[in-house]
């Protein structure tokens, strides 16, 4: 339907590429204000105004040239239709670049940019030139069905995405073939952006828009990066066996210690063991993870329990309560079997004169006894306790010295797994520069 739309009601699209508004507008604009607008926009309803599907450059010249209405062909699309209806307008025009279509392909596929950079195929063996992962293809023959292009021309366009911008203003400026920029765009198999976009400039610099000369250059990088990253694979696997199998000693070392905590913990008495319940707990509820790659930085609750281990032993060592209560109850008692001859004698106490039976002295002598033994039991937990905890303290150093060693080992496993993919990379670099 032809309909007179105002200026204002119009409004532009977001799927046209970057830029492409504002190509050549000076001209169109001259045009328009001279002879007039000849051709029809496309316009969609939209938000109570009228998207632009097509002549998008049209509406900028026209109201550079002071337009106050443009006779708009009005049509009722989804966004996808209104979409697809947009290329194929736009095709065939001289002012479409490759880097309009890979933009365009790009954003309707809904791809990442990290799916540019792309190592291996499901496979598992070296990625070809082509971009889009197995589970897209059937997504992009969908997407050239209703384009009406072939899937070839899709496979071709999109690594061009992945050009610096250098390149992109040489291709659209004509300075450089589309097939010089394609075969650029294959050395994204290099996977990093920064790193790849670097051996496009060092390719381009030495080979210029050469493209027979230019995948001789990028088939060489191309190998020796294949070459490097199946060494640092093969390296992989064996450092990622090495950090299974230490992290394995590493738990087990890990729950030798808890055992023997926990086997200390159950030996004390009860009045002992409320002194450091705290403790106890924090030992309850630490746990190693069941993969090695979950564990963070905080590698130190091992320690931490020995340290806390020794500092018990230093308590009880130190704790001399019930020693010192026998010795003041030894005391009464050497007093009281004095007092007791002296009582037999004269029938009443030396220290106080009051009158008191030889059977009465021996009540309280016998409760001081009684008082004594109590007390040397308890001493005698405490240092059965001290004995445990001592011998718990000998064994949990071998099991930290034991922990120690599988965790350096585990650390240098995954040392040496980074240390082999920086090698790949900056073996890759070093020839590409």
């Amino acid at each position: 339907m032809l309909q007179e739309i105002e200026i204002g009601k119009l409004v532009p699209n977001d799927y046209n590429p970057p830029n492409r508004a504002t190509r050549n507008i000076e001209s169109l604009s001259s045009s328009l204000k001279g002879d007039g607008q000849i051709s029809t926009i496309t316009v969609r309803p939209f938000d109570g105004k009228f998207e632009i599907v097509d002549g998008t450059r049209r509406f900028e010249s026209a109201k550079k040239a002071g337009l106050k209405k443009m006779l708009c062909n009005v049509m009722e699309l989804s966004r996808d239709e209104a979409e697809i209806y947009n290329y194929i307008a736009n095709k065939e025009t001289e002012i479409e670049t490759p880097m309009d279509e890979a933009w365009r392909f790009f954003r309707m596929l809904d791809l990442e940019e990290q799916s540019l950079y792309t190592t291996m195929d499901p496979e598992g063996g070296p990625a070809d030139v082509k971009l889009i992962p197995t589970k897209k293809n059937r997504e992009v023959q969908i997407l050239a069905d209703r384009l009406g292009i072939a899937p070839t021309k899709i496979d071709d366009r999109l690594p061009l995405m992945a050009l610096p911008e250098k390149f992109v203003k040489l291709l659209d400026g004509r300075d450089m073939t589309i097939t010089s920029a394609q075969e650029l765009a294959r050395l994204r198999l290099l996977e990093d952006k920064a790193w790849a976009q670097k051996e496009m400039a060092a390719a381009w610099n030495k080979c210029g828009d050469r493209p027979a000369d230019l995948k001789f250059s990028i088939d060489a990088t191309l190998k020796d990066y294949r070459d490097m990253k199946e060494m640092a694979n093969k390296n992989l696997e064996k450092f990622e066996e090495k950090a299974i199998e230490r992290f394995s000693n590493l738990r087990m070392a890990f729950g030798n210690v808890k055992d023997l905590l926990t086997g200390f913990r159950d030996g004390l008495p009860d009045e002992l063991r409320e002194n450091f319940k705290d403790a106890f707990a924090t030992w309850e509820e630490t746990n190693l993870p069941d993969d090695y790659k979950e564990v963070g930085d905080d590698w130190d609750w091992p320690k931490t329990l020995f340290q806390e281990a020794d500092k018990i032993s230093a308590k009880l060592h130190q704790d001399n309560t019930y020693r010192e209560h026998v010795s003041k109850l030894q005391g009464n008692q050497n007093d009281m079997e004095i007092n007791r001859g002296y009582v037999a004698e004269h029938e009443h106490c030396r220290y106080c004169q009051t009158e008191i039976t030889v059977d009465r002295m021996d009540v309280i002598i016998k409760g001081i006894i009684e008082d004594i033994n109590g007390l040397k039991a308890k001493d005698g937990a405490r240092v059965e306790a001290l004995r445990i905890n001592q011998r718990l303290s000998d064994a949990l150093r071998d099991e930290w010295n034991y922990y120690s060693a599988a965790r350096k080992s585990l650390d240098k496993a995954i040392e040496a797994k980074k240390e082999a993919m920086r090698i790949a990379a900056e073996k890759t670099k070093g020839d590409g520069s």
